[in-house]
């Protein structure tokens, strides 16, 4: 999986922001990811900084951030899934992996030495 210079954390502010609605604050995106905003609000900095991402005050005051550029959030939104703690864990999505596994494990195995099948993703 592609991955931005800087790591993890930028990765999942950027794939996390492509896929928000509407802009955020800092806090949102540290809490709805489960990282420390000690962490979150410099890379939101440098990122609105080098103008990838853009930060806008709010009518409270608050600095808003969003992703505003169309094929960056396109490119993101196909390579970089991010998914937050409580979608992973909501029960249709348990339902829905656990229904993959069971498929998965009623496939016949691969025989030894064969390259494994392509596979081929559904466009976005």
């Amino acid at each position: 999986m592609w991955q931005p210079q800087g790591g993890r954390t930028r990765t999942r502010i950027l794939g996390y922001l492509a896929g928000a609605r509407r802009p955020l604050t800092g806090y949102a995106v540290a809490k709805e990811l489960g990282l420390g905003v000690s962490k979150v609000y410099p890379e939101l900095r440098r990122l609105a900084a080098a103008r990838v991402i853009t930060g806008r005050l709010s009518m409270s005051g608050r600095r808003l951030y969003s992703l505003d550029d169309a094929d960056l959030r396109r490119f993101l939104v196909r390579r970089v899934r991010v998914l937050r703690a409580q979608d992973w864990f909501a029960p249709e999505q348990v339902a829905a992996r656990r229904r993959a596994a069971e498929i998965v494990k009623k496939l016949p195995p691969l025989p030894a030495g064969s390259p494994a099948p392509a596979v081929r993703r559904a466009p976005p």
